[in-house]
């Protein structure tokens, strides 16, 4: 989810001049960037925390690795392989409409669609929760804005709903002992 939101914060921000009108010496679009970057990077790191530690206690859980994969991977391969068509088809649909900006807001509402079946499949409500409001931020997005606001709000609203499932997922990581999780 980090990296992910990184790259929706970053697609929407790009959009924005507030970001991107380095004109006259500004320093401010540098310093909004420097800024992104380094909390991206510290998320990064305590994701990699996290990772790190839940990996060492993977072999506590009553569910194997293997297991679960083979529960899951199948079903797991479908939703990706739904999502990254239904990309690929609104890409399509907004170059042949010649409505290129609507491509943030229809990837991002893809995005938010793959989480629904994702929750119950990762056993995971709060990816339910990040869905509903990626495709609500999408549909008010598509509703209320024009051009190049479309793409600055769509990536920052995805961005920061993955950021937010994150941090919530860091939250759970480092509050909740291993063995409360498996019972």
């Amino acid at each position: 989810m980090t990296v992910l939101g990184f790259i929706w914060l970053g697609w929407g921000f790009s959009a924005n001049a507030a970001f991107t009108d380095f004109s006259s010496n500004r320093a401010l679009p540098a310093a909004r960037w420097i800024t992104f970057y380094v909390a991206f990077l510290v998320l990064l790191g305590l994701a990699i925390q996290a990772l790190r530690r839940r990996k060492a206690g993977m072999k506590t859980l009553s569910v194997q690795r293997a297991e679960f994969w083979a529960r899951t991977g199948k079903k797991l391969k479908v939703v990706s392989m739904l999502e990254g068509s239904g990309c690929a088809l609104v890409a399509l649909l907004c170059v042949v409409f010649h409505r290129t900006d609507l491509l943030a807001a229809g990837i991002s509402l893809v995005v938010g669609l793959h989480f629904l079946p994702l929750a119950s499949l990762m056993r995971f409500p709060a990816y339910s929760a990040a869905g509903i409001a990626i495709i609500l931020c999408d549909v008010l997005n598509i509703a209320l804005l024009r051009s190049e606001a479309i793409t600055f709000a769509a990536g920052v609203a995805t961005g920061a709903i993955l950021w937010v499932i994150a941090i919530y997922t860091l939250f759970l990581a480092h509050k909740i002992p291993p063995d409360v999780v498996t019972g």
